[in-house]
């Protein structure tokens, strides 16, 4: 198994509560990718921590590796690019195995 983190900074232009109630929309989107055959667990973590060094996100999903490409291309990942790619300022992804 792998794990796949994804840490998301939005643009400085969006405050704590407008990051707030985008929240449950990119949960519903990440909890979609539990139906990809492979990814066993998905969840979203929110930063505690309010400097401008810090992402706002975590997302972890654990997945078999053979997973990674059929994420790549599935609708969840597409919705999450088109939805909120333009309102993020940096996105790093990190892989580890488990």
């Amino acid at each position: 198994m792998m794990k796949h983190l994804i840490l998301a900074k939005f643009k400085p232009e969006y405050t704590a509560a407008q990051k707030a109630a985008m929240l449950p929309d990119i949960r519903r989107i990440f909890e979609g990718t539990l139906s990809i055959d492979g990814i066993t667990d998905v969840q979203v973590f929110t930063n505690c921590v309010e400097r401008s060094n810090r992402y706002d996100l975590m997302i972890r999903m654990t997945m078999e590796r053979s997973a990674l490409e059929a994420y790549d291309v599935c609708v969840w990942h597409k919705e999450w690019k088109d939805r909120y790619g333009d309102k993020l300022e940096n996105k790093a992804i990190f892989d580890y195995e488990t």
